[in-house]
């Protein structure tokens, strides 16, 4: 019964800290307008007959999408977690390098930069 009653106050900081929501809102307004074009495009394309292969993330993921998740939240999501994915690993290859080699200039006419193993 303690346990349960001493993490009342970190649940409600949790949902008050949580930036998540958030974050889906503000995607959705930058790329709803976007999805519900590529949506509207592929269902005429359909109606056509005229299939154009994918051209961009957002293409590629309606291509995949089964017919209840083709809609902009669940698109949406998709992009962000890809986002995620993408900069996690960047981040994580450039934070080990630093710690191994440091970035000189050696004047080489080809790269201009190498790396030199400390």
């Amino acid at each position: 019964m303690w346990a349960d009653a001493s993490l009342i106050p970190l649940r409600i900081i949790g949902n008050i800290l949580n930036f998540v929501p958030r974050r889906i809102r503000r995607a959705s307004s930058y790329l709803g307008t976007m999805i519900e074009e590529k949506l509207s495009q592929d269902k005429r394309q359909l109606d056509d007959g005229s299939g154009v292969s994918p051209a961009n993330l957002i293409d590629w993921l309606l291509k995949d999408a089964p017919g209840e998740h083709r809609t902009v939240h669940d698109i949406v999501l998709r992009i962000l977690a890809v986002n995620f994915a993408a900069i996690h690993t960047s981040t994580a290859v450039r934070g080990h390098f630093p710690t191994r080699f440091i970035w000189t200039d050696v004047g080489s006419a080809h790269t201009g930069m190498h790396a030199r193993l400390v």
